[in-house]
């Protein structure tokens, strides 16, 4: 995840006012981003964008016209140099430009900052550009690209199978729905994620329609079944470790009864080691789940969170399972009324 000072989040660059038009800061965000589709020479400097931006951005364009149509190019710069300045910063913030050395200015040779927009910033600029329902299917495949150009740099077990997995969504004709919900969210998060980590949340949490929800499994279940033995054993370590990491930091299901099970299940990488509570009977226990079946349950659930008979009073489907201590899974939790009660 990423982090910043300030108060700006990427949801800003997807933000609507009360009838669902997206602001005048929204709007300026969207024509800086949109530069890095349309600068051939990767680096650019301050002016580059500036003047593409003043060009472009409704605002702008509608303000120096008429009686200030004279107004030339260098003017309309200075006088917008503050604001575009501003919001280039706070892309900086959020790392989708990036300031990669600076160069004298050709007038009064003081060093001016030279930038580029990074994958991420790209990748957004292509989400902004597939909101124009002519350009989606252009956009949507060069993303495609994107992610597998990605994945493809490193021959890690990680990125083999989410290249696999990706293309795995494409051949099953559901890669336009991830996208569409990778958009929907980025259009309501406050919280600063990377843009290419966003799939493994949306595939996962964000589809509200059983059916689609049953195709993105059986695309997950089959991309295990592409993958050699040897990758499949170690993405399900990988899976293993993040489940269990915020118990082995220091939750509060962190118990002697956890570290038996865990160190009983230690070198099984299909069993998962957990804890949660019971709606029933209010214990919280530890519990063994199996890998496959906990991912499942957390995807077809209502409320993304997996529910299991109970460890201690045995009532069926009563427990339900947090991985640690995790924010969003604890405000999921206590979405659960009995929860809220204790």
């Amino acid at each position: 995840m990423l982090s910043s000072s300030s108060n700006f989040h990427l949801g800003i660059i997807f933000e609507k006012d009360a009838n669902s038009r997206y602001t005048e800061r929204a709007r300026l965000y969207q024509d800086i981003i949109s530069y890095a589709l349309e600068d051939t020479s990767q680096i650019f400097l301050f002016n580059d964008i500036a003047k593409f931006v003043i060009q472009r951005h409704a605002e702008y364009h509608e303000y120096y016209s008429g009686s200030k149509a004279h107004v030339p190019m260098s003017a309309r710069i200075a006088n917008r140099r503050d604001t575009i300045q501003k919001c280039i910063n706070d892309l900086q913030e959020i790392t989708l430009i990036v300031k990669v050395g600076s160069t004298p200015a050709l007038k009064n040779k003081i060093p001016t900052p030279k930038y580029i927009f990074t994958p991420s910033g790209k990748t957004v600029a292509l989400f902004l550009e597939r909101l124009d329902p002519k350009k989606k299917q252009d956009a949507d495949e060069k993303i495609f690209q994107v992610l597998k150009l990605t994945y493809s740099q490193s021959d890690l077990a990680a990125n083999k199978f989410h290249l696999k997995f990706i293309e795995r969504l494409k051949v099953d004709g559901l890669l336009e729905e991830i996208l569409d919900r990778v958009t929907e969210y980025l259009s309501s998060t406050h919280e600063l994620e990377h843009i290419l980590s966003v799939y493994g949340i949306v595939t996962f949490r964000a589809f509200s329609d059983p059916m689609i929800v049953r195709k993105v499994w059986r695309s997950y279940l089959a991309t295990f079944n592409d993958i050699d033995t040897k990758t499949r054993q170690i993405i399900l370590r990988y899976e293993k470790t993040r489940l269990e990491h915020n118990i082995t930091s220091g939750s509060r299901f962190r118990t002697k009864e956890w570290e038996d099970l865990w160190i009983n299940h230690i070198a099984d990488d299909s069993k998962i080691v957990l804890g949660g509570l019971c709606e029933k009977c209010f214990k919280s226990s530890a519990v063994v789940v199996d890998y496959f079946d906990y991912l499942n349950g957390v995807l077809t659930s209502e409320k993304a969170i997996y529910s299991t008979n109970c460890p201690k009073c045995k009532s069926e489907r009563t427990f339900y399972v947090l991985p640690g201590n995790d924010s969003r899974d604890l405000r999921r939790l206590h979405t659960l009324r009995f929860i809220s009660d204790l």
